[in-house]
């Protein structure tokens, strides 16, 4: 089930992003934790809400996919590494890959 939004950041983001979307969301805070989850991305990536809760750290996420295998071979920090710069400076990052079942 998605995490619930409170506070300032639901006043931002539209609900119907983050709820029923098939799309997956997650929104992070300034310390790169999870704040939402929604889920679309759980489905997507096979997760569990006890992945995902609120605070847990973003990089742990990515871990876990990565040691699955979701960003194809190579050597898991570096994975993540790469990642989390990216995501610490903001780039935009679109990366087309063929998940570990074939998709």
């Amino acid at each position: 089930m998605a995490q619930m939004i409170t506070g300032g950041l639901a006043a931002r983001v539209p609900a119907n992003m983050v709820g029923d979307s098939a799309l997956g969301v997650v929104i992070l805070d300034a310390d790169q934790r999870v704040v939402l989850v929604n889920d679309g991305y759980l489905t997507l990536f096979a997760l569990d809400d006890s992945t995902c809760r609120p605070g847990t750290p973003f990089a742990e996420m990515l871990r876990l996919l990565a040691e699955r295998g979701e960003f194809g071979p190579g050597d898991v920090e570096s994975l993540v590494s790469w990642r989390m710069l990216s995501l610490s400076l903001r780039q935009t990052m679109r990366i087309k890959w063929v998940r570990p079942d074939g998709r």
